[in-house]
């Protein structure tokens, strides 16, 4: 077939050279071998999951740089400096098959290559940290392309017949690409500290929630309504009981809050005097009693003997620090069911809208989990400490006693709701506006263009674009991984401006509710887009590969 691009024999003879080469074979297994160990260490439900990535790329990335330059070398070079090509015109074969037909047989193997890297990657995560699966795979349409910018340049500069010159800079690109998360990383930091963007991982989940939950409002949501609006009625926990050894009455409030526990009588159990009396008596106000909150949780308590919820605390995170996955996957199904129930619940409002919240609720509170994964701590102050002065929780090691003991009667998943709707509150109903200059976010998004190795970065952590915020932040909770802090949180899009309650409390008081629009809204809450950035270089590599076989087919005698 005169203008067939591919040519059988070619491919067989060009695949079999490339397959069975013993130094690339060699290579691969090494770096596949050390690749394994190495993640295996690090990918754990800590923070060192975004090392782990980072290490897998160099290693894979190094691993196709060899194969490259190895195979590209002997089956193009090699085969035109010993007159191979020359052989295969005479026989009737034409520039296209000589040409397409090595190439693929470069391809294939190559792609074999980043499939089994991918496999055995996907195979310890399943083990180890199953929450990356759906973004990890993704990073597949990042890799694919990067292999392709090398062959491109190799395959370009060679076409000029200029052999050592193509060895070079394919060299060159790739030493280039290696390292760019670790570019990409100390770009990030120097991106963010000259653009006085500056912000930390808290602020950023802050900032995130805030805004979608009054998004909610404003599009009419009734229960993010009630819950704001009755949210200062729980002030009135400053007149349970007196002040006590333990705590003052503002702890109490604060730390009931954080502690997730609103049911009177597990209050009373976790907050006795050393002397064993009892710190609050009697029952709620009537103010508190009558907020969604605690009808849903004195619903689902009264009906504990009906609802299959679990109060075994020894088997979820609560009481094991840092947790494993079998303690994660026990507390996020309890979660689940407690949402089940709380959504099928009537309280006086479409069962909808409670279903919209409840998905801004369990989002938050799975990635608040598995962020807290390895800090020994749970619902911290993260995002409670913006309203409420940060405290020393005197309580915790006495709550964990009760908890061990199984006397609370507050369920493990109903707890992580009311710790999430609280930090979802308080968020919410912070009074100051966090908002950025456009001209500083518009500084950031022209640095991309200077460091390219920043958005490398940011895509081989989050490869996928689909991600929620909260799991961007999630992977990117150590200090140094700050890059995709800032693409999302450029500014609050509303503030509350209402009047502080004149209280003796009033530096731990919940404020009221009046939303306005803020001023200083953001441009963009992405500053640039991986499907493009993706796109972008596949189509440069597919272009480069284009050219280089124009030329190659043009120098080519026939």
């Amino acid at each position: 077939m005169k203008n067939s691009i591919f040519d059988k024999t070619i491919f067989k003879y060009s695949f079999k050279r490339t397959a069975l080469n013993i130094p690339i074979l060699v290579c691969t297994s090494v770096l596949l071998i050390f690749s394994i160990i190495l993640s295996s260490l690090l990918v754990t439900m800590g923070q060192t999951y975004v090392f782990a990535i980072i290490l897998f790329f160099i290693f894979l990335t190094i691993n196709l740089t060899v194969f490259n330059l190895v195979n590209l070398s002997k089956i193009f070079l090699t085969d035109m400096e010993l007159g191979v090509m020359n052989l295969e015109i005479r026989k009737g074969r034409n520039n296209k098959a000589i040409f397409w037909s090595r190439l693929f047989s470069n391809l294939i193997v190559s792609v074999a290559i980043i499939a089994t890297y991918m496999i055995i990657f996907i195979i310890i995560l399943a083990i180890k940290n199953p929450s990356e699966l759906k973004n990890f795979p993704m990073m597949f349409f990042l890799i694919i392309p990067l292999n392709l910018i090398i062959v491109g340049t190799f395959l370009l500069i060679f076409s000029f017949r200029k052999f050592k010159l193509a060895i070079a800079l394919s060299t060159l690109i790739s030493v280039l690409i290696i390292p760019s998360p670790l570019l990409g990383m100390t770009a990030s930091i120097f991106i963010n500290e000259d653009s006085q963007l500056n912000l930390q991982n808290d602020i950023a989940i802050f900032s995130n929630i805030r805004n979608q939950t009054l998004n909610l409002l404003k599009n009419g949501n009734e229960v993010v309504d009630r819950v704001l609006n009755e949210a200062n009625l729980l002030n009135d926990l400053f007149e349970l009981g007196e002040e006590s050894p333990i705590l003052t009455k503002q702890e109490l409030m604060i730390t009931s809050l954080n502690s997730g526990i609103y049911n009177i009588e597990d209050l009373k159990i976790a907050y006795k005097k050393p002397e064993n009396e009892n710190h609050l008596e009697g029952d709620f106000p009537k103010g508190i009693k009558d907020t969604l909150l605690i009808k849903v949780n004195s619903e689902i308590i009264g009906e504990s003997e009906s609802n299959n919820l679990s109060r075994n605390y020894k088997e979820s995170f609560y009481l094991n620090q840092p947790f494993n996955n079998k303690q994660f996957q026990f507390t996020k199904n309890e979660f689940e069911k407690t949402i089940n129930l709380i959504n099928g619940m009537d309280l006086g409002f479409s069962k909808n809208h409670m279903k919209e919240f409840n998905k801004l609720v369990y989002t938050f509170g799975i990635n608040q989990i598995w962020n807290s994964r390895s800090t020994n701590q749970i619902f911290n102050n993260e995002v409670m400490e913006f309203i409420f002065p940060t405290i020393n929780d005197q309580l915790t090691p006495k709550l964990h006693d009760f908890l061990k003991k199984g006397e609370i009667n507050t369920p493990v998943g109903l707890r992580v709701w009311n710790q999430a709707v609280a930090q979802i509150f308080s968020a919410a109903l912070y009074q100051e506006d966090l908002g950025y200059e456009k001209l500083n976010i518009a500084k950031v998004n022209a640095y991309n263009f200077f460091f390219p190795w920043a958005m490398t970065y940011e895509t081989i952590v989050n490869p996928n674009p689909f991600l929620n915020d909260f799991q961007i932040l999630r992977n990117n909770k150590n200090e140094t991984a700050s890059f995709s802090t800032y693409i999302f949180d450029n500014g609050h899009k509303y503030i509350n401006i209402a009047e502080s309650e004149d209280l003796e409390y009033s530096g731990y008081a919940i404020p009221g509710v009046e939303i306005v629009e803020s001023k200083q809204i953001s441009k963009s809450n992405k500053l640039f887009n991986k499907i493009g950035y993706e796109a972008f270089l596949l189509a440069t590599s597919l272009v480069m590969i284009e050219v280089s076989y124009l030329i190659f087919s043009k120098k080519l005698k026939l």
